[in-house]
């Protein structure tokens, strides 16, 4: 069996029925190669590209090991205080909410770029450590500050804010990874 016929392709054309050669892009790419001076040059190019694809460009990552690491994980609050107190000052009278429920939400985003999980399945231990009502609070806020945290036109606040947390991210996955 040949190997059109194998692919379920027709090996002739038979169009308005006519016979003779179907003609493709790789007869074309074949019948130029032979017309270069060097004829398998091509044939060296693909060979190298595939093996370049098949070589990772950077270590693979262990996203299951840092899901582990990370199963009860938040920004504790003595590096919560240092990273708050990085932050730029922000004018005017209104002042951003630092408190543990930025705490948690910031935490969930560290998470979520350690691991490239969503962010509903992060851990929340600060909040599972609150009363049932302050729980139901954060609940109800929850999206709207990860809104803010991830919108592509952030405030200023959560543009300082995403960068320190980039860093601290960068740091953990350094630990995590080793």
């Amino acid at each position: 069996m040949s190997t059109p016929s194998l692919l379920g392709i027709a090996a002739t054309d038979t169009t308005y029925g006519r016979k003779g050669r179907i003609y493709s892009g790789a007869g074309f790419v074949h019948s130029g190669a032979r017309r270069q001076p060097d004829p398998l040059a091509l044939e060296a190019a693909l060979k190298s590209l595939a093996a370049e694809l098949d070589e990772p460009a950077t270590p693979l990552i262990d996203y299951q090991r840092r899901r582990h690491a990370l199963e009860a994980w938040a920004i504790d609050e003595r590096t919560w205080e240092a990273l708050i107190a990085r932050l730029p000052p922000i004018p005017g009278p209104q002042r951003p909410e630092l408190g543990d429920r930025k705490r948690q939400i910031a935490s969930i985003y560290v998470w979520v770029q350690l691991t490239s999980g969503e962010h509903h399945f992060a851990p929340r231990p600060i909040e599972a450590a609150q009363p049932q009502h302050v729980q139901e609070a954060w609940n109800s806020r929850r999206n709207t500050i990860w809104s803010l945290l991830c919108s592509n036109r952030p405030r200023p606040h959560y543009i300082s804010l995403k960068a320190e947390l980039r860093d601290l991210a960068t740091s953990l996955a350094a630990t995590i990874d080793s």
